[in-house]
């Protein structure tokens, strides 16, 4: 049966894009995972598909949409190289991908390369760039721009105004308060408030898990 939906190749093999997979399955019709020769390894990835080089996913597939579904690897400079080398090296086309349980309400999209996931909030009056990650149950509030190359992991709270470089790390609960400059190649640890202003390579991490000296149990009967 032929399918409706456009073609897209998924720039990637790893953990990311074998996520990401499922929710762009539901867009569009993924043909296959291309790869440089380096990172190949003739497996199946996801779909019954095993990856491919970027080369002969070419052949099959000239001038089809792709993604590049890579994580955050030096700050995110892999999925900016990616990128821009698949834009500049071949006729694949870029696209964005909003899910359709993102709620993404009259905001400005400058670039391609956005991947926004399901529960995502964004408010009007926001704007991004190129090449962003947002993850699930995320907001970015009104006012609020990010530039290019960021990744915004899942539960993550951008507030009004805010402004984001590029190459940013965005943890997973981490909440970035009102009118808050952040520069770029910053990471923000998981569950970390930012509530100054933050220069370009800062980072920022709340204090690692510790245990308190209580059964959980009886703590959890005490405290309730």
């Amino acid at each position: 049966m032929m399918s409706n939906k456009d073609k897209l190749v998924i720039i990637g093999n790893g953990k990311i894009a074998k996520t990401l997979f499922h929710y762009l399955e539901q867009k569009f019709e993924v043909v296959c995972f291309a790869v440089e020769d380096s990172y190949c390894l003739g497996e199946v990835i996801e779909g019954g598909m095993a990856d491919c080089s970027v080369e002969k996913a070419l052949h099959l597939f000239p001038e089809t949409r792709f993604l590049t579904c890579v994580g955050y690897g030096a700050m995110n400079k892999d999925r900016k190289r990616l990128y821009e080398k698949v834009c500049k090296e071949t006729t694949f086309i870029p696209t964005n991908y909003i899910c359709e349980r993102a709620y993404a309400l009259a905001f400005t999209m400058s670039g391609f390369n956005n991947l926004i996931l399901d529960n995502v909030t964004i408010h009007p009056g926001a704007s991004l760039g190129s090449n962003n990650i947002i993850w699930s149950q995320s907001v970015i509030s009104h006012g609020a721009s990010l530039g290019n190359n960021n990744w915004i992991t899942a539960g993550s709270l951008i507030s009004g105004d805010c402004k984001l470089g590029n190459n940013n790390f965005i943890g997973a609960g981490a909440v970035i308060a009102h009118n808050i400059t952040i520069g770029s190649s910053c990471y923000v640890g998981a569950n970390v408030l930012i509530d100054r202003d933050l220069d370009d390579n800062e980072v920022v991490v709340a204090g690692k898990s510790r245990s308190l000296p209580y059964d959980a149990n009886r703590f959890m009967s005490v405290s309730g």
